[in-house]
């Protein structure tokens, strides 16, 4: 037998041995030191080499695309802003517990249907601790999402994942249970990351970054077995919206590598407006 490739990668001399073995090409695999090489007997080479070149050409590789750029953005400073401006005119739950009467997710209050307390819960905090944690958290993770999906889209999906987790932790509890803080929204936006990371991309052509995925939601577990122990910590809403959050972040994964164009953006913005409004007025 002679050497017909060689130099091969691992991956192409299993995909090279693939084809020959669908034609009944006798070959054998060798390795080297440069990489791998196959063999096949000197009355079969031309018919290999034919075999290869043809599936070559019905299947001509596909250019990896470039990763999406990274939008530059300062809007994770102003959505902490925004928790600092409803505690100064909402004040704190822990001096005012009519608040979360009125706000907070009660569990019992939203199965019997009242749905918005799962998004007014997210800007109530405790005290000026937990409020600068939450804050610290959606400048850090929140503005990673953004500068991936874009602001509007980023910061709706952010929402929509504290919404979510609020709510399943709602149903999971069931009544007797409250809870208060924009932490479900910062476990959210970790989970988005993970999930956008860990998802298979749109493209064929554009590599996974699985790895970089595991190292998100590895700091993201870790966050939440250290704060599972707090008084003020609820651990399941952070669960349920890490949960929510890797949801999304995978299906935006699986649709999209870019951000929205800007008008998709603008139409993000004004819906996660009109439902913080239509959920405080309600």
């Amino acid at each position: 037998m002679q050497p017909l490739f060689i130099a091969l990668s691992e991956k192409d001399a299993d995909l090279y041995g693939l084809i020959l073995a669908a034609r009944a090409i006798p070959f054998a695999f060798e390795k080297k030191s440069d990489g791998w090489q196959i063999l096949t007997p000197a009355s079969f080479a031309q018919k290999a080499l034919e075999e290869v070149e043809a599936y070559k050409g019905e299947n001509p590789p596909l250019p990896e695309k470039p990763a999406p750029p990274l939008v530059f953005t300062r809007t994770g400073y102003w959505a902490a802003g925004v928790l600092l401006l409803f505690y100064a005119i909402l004040g704190s739950v822990e001096t005012d517990r009519s608040l979360i009467r009125t706000w907070g997710a009660d569990s019992a209050a939203i199965l019997s249907g009242q749905i918005y307390r799962t998004l007014t819960a997210l800007f109530l905090h405790f005290d000026p601790v937990h409020l600068t944690g939450n804050m610290a958290g959606l400048a850090i993770f929140g503005t990673a999402v953004v500068q991936t999906a874009g602001a509007g889209a980023g910061w709706l999906m952010i929402l929509m994942a504290g919404v979510v987790g609020n709510l399943i932790n709602a149903a999971f509890h069931g009544p007797g249970h409250l809870s208060a803080g924009a932490s479900t929204s910062v476990f959210g936006a970790m989970g988005w990351l993970a999930g956008y990371r860990m998802a298979p991309p749109p493209h064929p052509g554009r590599r996974k970054r699985g790895r970089a995925g595991w190292v998100v939601l590895g700091a993201a577990l870790t966050l939440l077995a250290l704060l599972g122990n707090s008084p003020k910590s609820d651990f399941t809403a952070h669960l349920f919206g890490l949960v929510a959050g890797m949801g999304l972040g995978a299906g935006y994964a699986r649709l999209r590598s870019w951000p929205l164009p800007n008008r998709w953006q603008l139409l993000c913005w004004m819906i996660l407006a009109a439902l913080v409004l239509a959920a405080f007025s309600g």
